[in-house]
């Protein structure tokens, strides 16, 4: 399977998920949420990380794990 490939699949699997999680969406707006998560991927995290440091103290565990997720 080619990286491509992969990108896609993962996009795919993400939209899915987005979609069965809000039933509200249909699957082209699913699909519009999944694309901007993946092309903006390194923000997300770090809104995520920033999201649950402010929530518990356990945030800086998560923010400092970033790097695992790097290519």
């Amino acid at each position: 399977m080619t990286a491509q490939q992969k990108r896609k699949s993962l996009l795919m699997t993400l939209s899915w998920d987005i979609q069965r999680q809000k039933s509200s969406l249909n699957r082209s707006k699913a699909l519009i949420q999944a694309w901007a998560i993946l092309n903006n991927e390194e923000i997300t995290l770090r809104y995520m990380a920033k999201y649950v440091f402010q929530k518990n103290r356990l945030g800086v565990q998560v923010f400092n794990q970033l790097g695992l997720f790097t290519d």
